[in-house]
């Protein structure tokens, strides 16, 4: 802003002028801005601006160095070819939209990276899961499973971790684990120290189907899951499985988030696993979403964790369904 004084040309008196620029085009905010003008100079001469000017950005004349010129602005000011020309609105946007049209084009040209990224990275996770899965019919080659699963995590963004491994044995035990994500049978089979079998199909439920056809070998039932099961024959696969000395993770039949109070475990698994005679323990597995950007790719989009917590106490001439609430309620806890 530029403060001068200049006579007046019919009563000769000097006038208190005041010139600004402002890139304001709305008439309310201009006489928002001519009072704030008004208030400042009053405040530090004790008397108001008798005119007041606003220009457009760069109209006021000014050295190489950019120090305004107030005698030219004085001159030009009497002399009346000092005007405020306000560009129309359209040329408004049309300046807006130039200026912007850089860091627009870099944030589409970021998102369609992202985007051919995460195709690129669906279809591998399809053509890997689906080779393997294959070669694993054909060789029961189970091993093979666990390193895949760890890779799909993290092709898919995903960053695990188990703790508590240590407490399984190398022998048959059962794993009761809550719902957290769609992604849990793979954060646990990544994750465990052996390569687990899962009780029932359901446990594959809310996978996408490559994933879904990559672990379908894994569960106890397999090579022919698709089948109705029997009767009460939930319980023969898993005492069987528990002889053999197989790691036997049971999920309830509740979407993931479900509590872990209300989750409906089979009590089958818990009849198989007291006739067996194999500890059963608590897994209690969370899931939050990561903090992933365009610009940023390296960070996750989710973050998986899985606690194994001590077995629970099992005697053989035990209800399976007081076994089944004592696992509630270790899940349901929050030590460790």
């Amino acid at each position: 802003a530029v403060l001068f004084t200049a006579p007046e040309a019919v009563t000769g008196t000097e006038l208190l002028v005041t010139v600004a620029e402002t890139r304001a085009i709305d008439l309310a905010d201009l006489r928002r801005i001519e009072a704030e003008i008004a208030r400042l100079v009053e405040s530090w001469l004790g008397m108001p601006p008798d005119r007041i000017q606003l220009l457009e950005p760069q109209t006021l004349p000014r050295t190489p160095t950019g120090k305004i010129r107030r005698n030219d602005i004085r001159t030009l000011w009497l002399k009346g070819k000092l005007r405020a020309v306000r560009r129309p609105p359209w040329l408004q946007l049309m300046r807006l939209w130039a200026e912007n049209l850089l860091p627009l084009t870099r944030l589409g040209l970021a998102r369609l990276r992202w985007n051919f990224t995460d195709l690129a990275r669906r279809v591998g996770v399809a053509v890997v899961a689906y080779t393997l899965g294959t070669w694993v019919r054909w060789r029961r080659s189970y091993r093979l499973v666990r390193a895949a699963t760890r890779w799909l995590l993290r092709a898919k963004g995903v960053r695990f971790r188990v703790y508590g491994e240590e407490r399984i044995p190398h022998s048959g035990a059962l794993l009761v684990a809550n719902r957290a994500g769609a992604l849990d049978p793979l954060v646990l089979c990544a994750g465990l120290p052996m390569t687990p079998r899962f009780a029932d199909l359901s446990a594959l439920y809310g996978l996408e189907p490559p994933l879904r056809y990559l672990l379908a070998p894994l569960v106890v039932e397999f090579p022919d899951p698709e089948r109705a099961r029997p009767a009460g024959k939930l319980r023969l696969y898993l005492r069987e499985a528990f002889r053999r000395g197989q790691l036997i993770v049971g999920f309830p039949d509740n979407p993931p988030g479900t509590q872990p109070a209300v989750s409906a475990f089979h009590l089958d698994l818990f009849r198989a696993a007291i006739e067996a005679q194999v500890p059963i323990y608590p897994v209690m597995v969370k899931d939050r979403p990561g903090r992933r950007h365009p610009s940023d790719p390296q960070r996750p989009s989710r973050v998986a964790m899985a606690v194994v917590r001590e077995p629970v106490p099992v005697s053989r001439d035990e209800d399976p369904r007081c076994i089944r609430e004592r696992v509630r309620k270790a899940l349901g806890g929050r030590h460790a």
